[in-house]
């Protein structure tokens, strides 16, 4: 009989084992794809701050006169 219950202490254990190795893998490959995301995006943002900070003030100059051409034609600025 301890032989079955042995066997099922086992299983148990095999089993939470099991997910613990699962769990832990998929956690790795998670934390992995975040910090390639995290450092591609850090490294985009470096390269681009001097060349596409014009782009960005050229865009909001658009968004403030479009916004002034609504107010001015009575329309909500902000609505559609």
């Amino acid at each position: 009989m301890p032989a079955i219950i042995t066997r099922a202490e086992n299983s148990s254990t095999d089993v939470r084992n099991t997910t613990v190795c699962v769990w832990r893998r998929a956690h790795t490959a998670f934390m992995t794809t975040l910090i390639v995301v995290l450092v591609l995006l850090w490294a985009l943002g470096l390269a681009t701050s001097y060349t596409l900070g014009g782009l960005v003030h050229l865009l909001l100059v658009v968004a403030v006169i479009v916004i002034l051409v609504r107010v001015i034609q009575g329309r909500n600025p902000l609505g559609g």
